[in-house]
């Protein structure tokens, strides 16, 4: 028997026109009634339309676009049914929406273990066949990064940037230009200085989907599949779309560094909707030791989180979550502790198959956005659509400011 589970949720929300050029400013926080917990990485955004922003690890999101008041306002997570808003509905006074959890039921999936990967592999070879289809794209992102040093904030920037991507002879080529940014960096008291444009793990100017992708094939390919257990759900729609959700975990004693997470898939056009894993605790020491420039280094935890927006024939990357935490040292002066977090939000899909690019003058080629520095003619992370700061968040800037 089919067992349904709703769980109600409430959506507060502020809705004021800022500009007789209708430009809107839509802010609030979702939370769970329930439980009054926040549900954060909720992806917002315009109907039919390449515009949206995500709200932030306490439900907290501030959405601004040009619109009209006839337009409709997305609400889409992962555990939750889609609900559609017309902003219209979005008065200055507080609302309360219902959202309903989606009731994913294992017993009406017939199929096999064995044919889980499948289907992951045929959705990532799908997805990539997707992405690439709408190349060459540019798209506007906000993108952010911390670092932290043996347990201390020591870096912070963000900034609004474009990103142009498309194909190469053996690849994938980006190209970044930085319109706004901002850093703040506490001076190192050690004597050695690292190079972090070197040994980072991250890169601004990277869009890492296929890397990402990557790692799911590797999950999910013949060599690797064996080492877990696979558990798959369904879920659909009023509108009789069909959601699938697979978890995987890793296999109990297997000495090997591997990761657990989940991925949602829309089975009628098989293209995954969103995905996340983590570098298993039980599996992390078993990471392999990595030589770097005079240095050696190791993973201790790592996190990836993305989210896709599937409208019409567009199919772009929303949001992606980069956490690294790793051990770096060498036989003279250096034994630390590091860890990055990056986020890239696109704001906007500016065009897709475009012949527009960015020119080679206008590009910026450092790995760490931090690098350089302040470069801002306004406070944009107050105008624009990015990712709200916690209190936690602002108490570290404040610190390392």
């Amino acid at each position: 028997m089919k067992k349904i589970v709703y769980i109600t949720t409430f959506l507060l929300l502020s809705f004021k026109i800022v500009s007789s050029q209708q430009k809107i400013v839509i802010e609030g926080q979702i939370n769970d009634s329930k439980s009054n917990s926040a549900i954060s990485f909720v992806n917002i955004y315009i109907q039919n339309k390449p515009v949206g922003t995500i709200s932030n690890s306490n439900g907290i999101f501030s959405f601004t676009f040009d619109g009209a008041i006839n337009d409709t306002i997305v609400f889409s997570h992962l555990n939750y049914e889609k609900r559609k808003i017309p902003v219209i509905q979005l008065t200055e006074k507080n609302s309360k929406i219902t959202l309903i959890q989606k009731s994913f039921d294992v017993d009406e999936v017939t199929v096999t273990t064995s044919s889980i990967p499948e289907i992951v592999n045929n959705a990532v070879g799908n997805s990539v066949k997707k992405l690439r289809g709408n190349f060459p794209m540019l798209l506007q992102a906000y993108y952010r990064e911390f670092v932290n040093e043996n347990g201390q904030y020591t870096k912070f920037a963000d900034g609004i940037l474009d990103y142009h991507i498309g194909e190469k002879s053996k690849g994938i080529k980006t190209t970044i230009r930085v319109n706004q940014s901002r850093a703040k960096e506490m001076p190192q008291k050690n004597e050695t200085k690292i190079d972090w444009d070197l040994t980072s793990p991250l890169d601004v100017r990277e869009v890492p989907i296929f890397k990402a992708l990557n790692k799911l094939e590797q999950v999910f390919g013949k060599d690797n599949a064996p080492y877990y257990n696979f558990k798959l759900f369904s879920d659909t729609a009023d509108d009789d779309t069909e959601t699938l959700l697979i978890r995987f975990e890793p296999k109990s004693k297997i000495e090997k560094p591997l990761y657990s997470g989940k991925i949602e898939i829309d089975r009628s056009r098989n293209l995954i909707l969103s995905f996340e894993y983590i570098l298993s605790p039980e599996n992390a020491e078993f990471s392999k030791e990595i030589n770097l420039v005079l240095l050696k280094s190791k993973l201790l935890q790592g996190e990836v989180k993305v989210l896709f927006n599937a409208i019409g024939a567009d199919y772009y990357p929303r949001y992606i979550k980069r956490y690294v935490k790793m051990s770096v040292w060498n036989k003279k002066k250096i034994d630390e502790t590091f860890s990055f977090l990056s986020d890239f939000l696109c704001t906007k899909v500016m065009a897709t198959k475009t012949t527009l690019f960015i020119p080679k003058k206008e590009a910026y080629n450092k790995k760490a956005l931090y690098s350089l520095g302040n470069n801002y003619d306004y406070s944009f992370w107050k105008e624009q659509n990015v990712i709200p700061l916690t209190p936690e968040e602002e108490e570290i800037i404040h610190k390392i400011d």
